[in-house]
């Protein structure tokens, strides 16, 4: 097995990326690796050239092949990027949820339930203080 320059390079940044995630991700890091990104595909478009010249000096064959082994890793990245804000945003809507529930609690004798279960859709709207079937009068 013979283990090139640039594979130990693509094996170093991959230990790198799975350190990052578990230890030092924070926002701040995340726009600047965003920064970072976008600085060197502006630079790799003024001058295509370069990356045939980094690939061969890492012991990659081709520019093409580097530009895909940089995408491998740029995409796990967005990957666990889109995979946090997901995560974040249903952690935010249960909690929402929750409150609601403890906010507007269905009595149970209310004529606007089914025997299922079900709530009857009456509105759209929340019912809030007067509003509500009930009084509203929890203050």
């Amino acid at each position: 097995m013979n283990i090139q320059s640039g594979q130990i390079f693509l094996i170093i940044a991959l230990i790198l990326f799975v350190v990052y995630i578990f230890r030092l991700r924070t926002v701040f890091l995340d726009r600047i690796i965003y920064l970072v990104c976008a600085a060197v595909g502006i630079l790799l478009v003024l001058d295509p050239a370069l990356t045939t010249q980094i690939a061969n000096w890492l012991g990659i064959g081709r520019g093409a092949d580097l530009l895909f082994y940089l995408f491998i890793i740029v995409s796990l990245f967005y990957v666990v990027a889109t995979r946090s804000r997901i995560h974040r945003m249903e952690q935010q809507i249960t909690r929402l949820v929750q409150q609601n529930a403890i906010d507007h609690p269905v009595q149970g004798n209310d004529k606007d339930w089914y025997q299922d279960g079900s709530p009857e859709i009456v509105s759209d709207e929340i019912p809030v203080g007067n509003d509500r079937k009930d009084g509203g009068d929890e203050d």
